[in-house]
């Protein structure tokens, strides 16, 4: 199962022995900047722990940066797509889930949880001139803690707005923004790209807490993805993990008495699921 126009995606199942992650591609590397840790969740089997920090200075705290695509200007003419599967453990202040972009708060990309601490999460744009776009979800969608979620945001090719899914369904947000104009897409030639890139933190030059709680999938493509595409890559973010369910099998149980004190139990499978056969 493939989706085109992809620049990483990451099933965090692994930190290997230079306490990095490694995407599917096997070609972008992210490293471990503080004490992420690998974590066997009972749901999803292993996956990124993100302990938080205190927000006491920026870039506090413990979150993942490129090793990888710094060097690189990747183009985003044909839209984008950001995506992740996550848990939290608390809304921190605009914790992120992935940053995309500069040191400064210019050219930057951001996906991340909102300031008012209550679930919301919004995508941001903010271009060259300082000029911010954001979409907030709106109230209605706010996550819950302590529930795994897929979250994506896509962006078409004139950047005119963006579209926030949550487990692969469409909902609605509300733009705004300090420009004329919405502009969700960096412009052609932006440095966007040949900076940095952050999971589970972003550099904004401001004092904001890590993501606090577990990551199991993030993905980044340079193409804006339809409804059938966000639903293929929630399916990779939840493909063989190893999650407690895929452990068993759904069954019913029929008791029988040929003779009269005699009871013997009979097993049998009543259907299979996605990849199981019979």
């Amino acid at each position: 199962m493939t989706i085109s126009n992809t620049i990483f995606q990451f099933d965090f199942k692994k930190l290997n022995s230079k306490n990095q992650v490694t995407d599917l591609s096997g070609n972008n590397v992210f490293t471990n900047q503080g004490t992420c840790s690998i974590y066997e969740d009972t749901f999803m089997g292993n996956c990124m722990k993100f302990p938080g920090g205190t927000g006491t200075s920026p870039m506090d705290g413990n979150y993942l940066l490129s090793e990888s695509l710094q060097s690189q200007h990747i183009d985003v003419s044909a839209g984008l797509t950001l995506s992740t599967m996550v848990k939290l453990n608390s809304f921190g202040k605009y914790s992120c889930f992935s940053c995309i972009g500069s040191t400064a708060l210019q050219n930057i990309i951001v996906f991340q949880l909102h300031d008012t601490i209550d679930g919301s999460f919004i995508y941001t744009h903010v271009d060259a001139a300082g000029n911010m776009s954001r979409t907030t979800v709106d109230s209605a969608h706010n996550l819950k803690l302590n529930t795994w979620y897929h979250l994506a945001v896509t962006v078409p090719a004139d950047g005119s707005s963006a579209q926030l899914y949550i487990n692969g369904s469409p909902v609605s947000s509300t733009d705004t923004k300090t420009g004329s104009t919405i502009n969700f897409l960096p412009a052609a030639g932006d440095s966007l790209f040949q900076h940095h890139e952050y999971i589970g933190g972003g550099n904004h030059n401001h004092v904001y807490p890590t993501l606090d709680g577990y990551m199991a999938w993030t993905a980044f493509y340079n193409k804006e993805l339809g409804a059938t595409e966000i639903n293929k890559d929630m399916e990779l973010a939840s493909a063989n993990r190893n999650r407690s369910f895929q452990k068993t099998f759904p069954v019913d149980f029929l008791l029988t008495s040929d003779y009269e004190g005699d009871h013997v139990p009979a097993l049998y499978l009543e259907g299979k699921g996605t990849g199981q056969k019979l």
